[in-house]
Protein backbone atom coordinates (compact mmCIF):
# COMPACT_ATOMS: atom_id res chain seq x y z
CA UNK A 1 0.00 0.00 0.00
CA UNK A 2 1.25 3.47 -0.83
CA UNK A 3 0.57 6.42 0.88
CA UNK A 4 0.72 9.63 -0.71
CA UNK A 5 1.16 13.07 1.29
CA UNK A 6 -0.22 15.81 0.16
CA UNK A 7 2.59 18.04 1.55
CA UNK A 8 6.37 16.73 1.04
CA UNK A 9 8.29 18.98 3.82
CA UNK A 10 6.45 17.91 7.46
CA UNK A 11 4.55 14.70 8.48
CA UNK A 12 3.01 16.48 11.23
CA UNK A 13 0.97 18.69 9.04
CA UNK A 14 -0.72 16.62 6.01
CA UNK A 15 -2.91 14.32 3.96
CA UNK A 16 -1.99 11.14 3.47
CA UNK A 17 -3.95 9.63 0.53
CA UNK A 18 -4.01 6.13 -1.33
CA UNK A 19 -2.89 5.67 -4.44
CA UNK A 20 -6.36 6.66 -5.39
CA UNK A 21 -6.19 9.96 -4.16
CA UNK A 22 -8.80 8.91 -1.24
CA UNK A 23 -7.39 10.14 2.03
CA UNK A 24 -6.90 7.43 4.79
CA UNK A 25 -5.22 9.47 7.61
CA UNK A 26 -4.52 13.23 8.90
CA UNK A 27 -1.79 14.66 10.62
CA UNK A 28 -2.39 18.25 12.46
CA UNK A 29 -0.25 19.92 14.43
CA UNK A 30 -1.14 23.89 15.66
CA UNK A 31 1.66 26.37 15.69
CA UNK A 32 2.28 27.74 19.21
CA UNK A 33 4.97 28.37 21.66
CA UNK A 34 6.14 25.91 24.11
CA UNK A 35 4.76 22.56 23.84
CA UNK A 36 2.63 21.28 21.08
CA UNK A 37 0.15 18.60 20.36
CA UNK A 38 -0.03 16.52 17.09
CA UNK A 39 -3.30 15.10 16.14
CA UNK A 40 -3.62 11.83 13.87
CA UNK A 41 -7.01 11.26 12.51
CA UNK A 42 -7.77 8.23 10.73
CA UNK A 43 -10.56 8.07 7.85
CA UNK A 44 -13.84 6.49 8.66
CA UNK A 45 -15.74 4.43 6.29
CA UNK A 46 -18.96 6.63 5.44
CA UNK A 47 -21.18 3.29 6.43
CA UNK A 48 -20.60 4.01 9.84
CA UNK A 49 -22.75 6.66 11.22
CA UNK A 50 -21.63 10.21 12.36
CA UNK A 51 -20.53 10.53 15.75
CA UNK A 52 -19.77 13.44 18.15
CA UNK A 53 -16.28 14.86 17.79
CA UNK A 54 -15.91 13.59 14.00
CA UNK A 55 -14.12 15.54 11.95
CA UNK A 56 -15.04 15.63 7.89
CA UNK A 57 -12.71 17.09 5.24
CA UNK A 58 -14.48 17.76 2.26
CA UNK A 59 -16.65 14.15 1.92
CA UNK A 60 -14.33 12.27 4.68
CA UNK A 61 -14.65 12.04 7.75
CA UNK A 62 -12.10 11.43 10.21
CA UNK A 63 -11.88 9.71 13.98
CA UNK A 64 -8.89 10.12 16.23
CA UNK A 65 -6.38 7.19 16.11
CA UNK A 66 -3.20 9.14 18.45
CA UNK A 67 -2.07 12.25 19.51
CA UNK A 68 1.80 13.68 19.82
CA UNK A 69 2.26 15.76 23.36
CA UNK A 70 6.14 17.18 21.94
CA UNK A 71 6.71 18.24 25.52
CA UNK A 72 9.88 21.60 25.88
CA UNK A 73 9.85 20.38 29.06
CA UNK A 74 9.53 16.33 30.32
CA UNK A 75 8.87 13.34 27.81
CA UNK A 76 6.83 13.94 24.63
CA UNK A 77 4.22 11.36 24.96
CA UNK A 78 2.14 8.73 22.58
CA UNK A 79 -1.52 8.32 23.25
CA UNK A 80 -3.15 5.86 21.10
CA UNK A 81 -5.76 2.56 21.52
CA UNK A 82 -6.33 3.71 24.97
CA UNK A 83 -2.65 3.92 26.15
CA UNK A 84 -0.53 6.96 27.37
CA UNK A 85 3.53 6.08 26.94
CA UNK A 86 6.55 8.29 26.82
CA UNK A 87 7.80 8.25 23.38
CA UNK A 88 10.97 7.16 24.76
CA UNK A 89 10.12 4.30 26.06
CA UNK A 90 8.05 3.08 23.15
CA UNK A 91 10.03 4.25 20.33
CA UNK A 92 13.76 2.91 21.82
CA UNK A 93 17.25 4.47 20.65
CA UNK A 94 19.02 1.55 19.49
CA UNK A 95 22.48 2.64 21.32
CA UNK A 96 23.95 3.92 17.75
CA UNK A 97 25.00 7.79 18.25
CA UNK A 98 23.91 9.55 21.60
CA UNK A 99 21.08 12.49 22.51
CA UNK A 100 19.37 13.57 19.15
CA UNK A 101 22.04 12.49 16.92
CA UNK A 102 21.26 8.47 18.04
CA UNK A 103 19.54 8.03 14.19
CA UNK A 104 17.15 4.82 14.75
CA UNK A 105 14.26 3.83 17.01
CA UNK A 106 13.11 0.30 17.78
CA UNK A 107 9.35 -0.72 18.38
CA UNK A 108 7.36 -3.56 19.59
CA UNK A 109 4.60 -3.80 16.69
CA UNK A 110 1.13 -5.17 17.44
CA UNK A 111 1.86 -8.21 16.15
CA UNK A 112 4.71 -9.05 18.47
CA UNK A 113 8.01 -8.55 16.69
CA UNK A 114 10.22 -5.73 16.59
CA UNK A 115 10.64 -3.29 14.08
CA UNK A 116 13.36 -0.04 13.40
CA UNK A 117 12.79 3.03 12.41
CA UNK A 118 16.49 4.06 10.21
CA UNK A 119 16.46 7.79 10.07
CA UNK A 120 18.90 8.56 7.22
CA UNK A 121 18.08 11.19 4.32
CA UNK A 122 14.41 9.68 4.76
CA UNK A 123 13.16 7.19 7.50
CA UNK A 124 12.88 3.19 6.39
CA UNK A 125 11.31 1.08 8.71
CA UNK A 126 12.87 -2.75 8.98
CA UNK A 127 12.31 -5.36 11.03
CA UNK A 128 14.54 -5.41 13.65
CA UNK A 129 16.35 -8.86 13.09
CA UNK A 130 19.84 -9.69 10.70
CA UNK A 131 17.83 -9.97 7.54
CA UNK A 132 16.48 -6.47 8.47
CA UNK A 133 13.89 -7.17 6.12
CA UNK A 134 11.96 -3.58 4.73
CA UNK A 135 8.56 -2.95 5.63
CA UNK A 136 7.95 0.57 5.02
CA UNK A 137 10.03 2.72 2.26
CA UNK A 138 9.94 6.49 1.82
CA UNK A 139 9.40 8.99 -1.35
CA UNK A 140 6.10 8.51 -0.84
CA UNK A 141 5.42 6.33 2.26
CA UNK A 142 5.42 2.55 0.81
CA UNK A 143 3.62 -0.03 3.20
CA UNK A 144 4.90 -3.39 2.15
CA UNK A 145 2.32 -6.43 2.57
CA UNK A 146 4.24 -7.21 5.68
CA UNK A 147 3.55 -4.44 7.44
CA UNK A 148 -0.03 -3.46 6.31
CA UNK A 149 -1.81 -5.43 8.93
CA UNK A 150 -0.24 -3.12 11.93
CA UNK A 151 -0.94 0.41 9.38
CA UNK A 152 -2.19 2.77 12.33
CA UNK A 153 0.91 2.03 14.16
CA UNK A 154 3.51 2.40 11.36
CA UNK A 155 1.63 6.12 10.80
CA UNK A 156 2.02 7.31 14.79
CA UNK A 157 5.70 5.97 15.14
CA UNK A 158 6.46 7.60 11.19
CA UNK A 159 4.87 10.90 12.46
CA UNK A 160 7.19 10.53 15.39
CA UNK A 161 10.27 9.36 14.14
CA UNK A 162 9.92 11.93 10.91
CA UNK A 163 9.58 15.23 13.19
CA UNK A 164 12.97 13.65 15.06
CA UNK A 165 14.78 13.33 11.44
CA UNK A 166 14.07 16.90 10.38
CA UNK A 167 15.09 18.35 13.58
CA UNK A 168 18.20 16.23 13.42
CA UNK A 169 18.96 17.50 10.04
CA UNK A 170 18.27 21.44 10.61
CA UNK A 171 20.62 21.02 14.19
CA UNK A 172 23.32 19.62 11.86
CA UNK A 173 22.97 22.44 9.09
CA UNK A 174 23.17 24.97 11.76
CA UNK A 175 26.35 23.41 13.18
Amino acid sequence: MNLYLSTSDTAINTLYSSSDGVPLYKTQTPMKLGSRTTTISRAVPSDIPTREGAEQTGEQRFALLAQIDWKLKGPTVLRFGGKEVEAKSYLIKDGAGWGWYCKNRIFTGPDGKEYKWILNNESKLVTNDAAQTPVVRQAYMEVLPQAEHMLDIVLITYVYVEKIRKENEEAAAAT
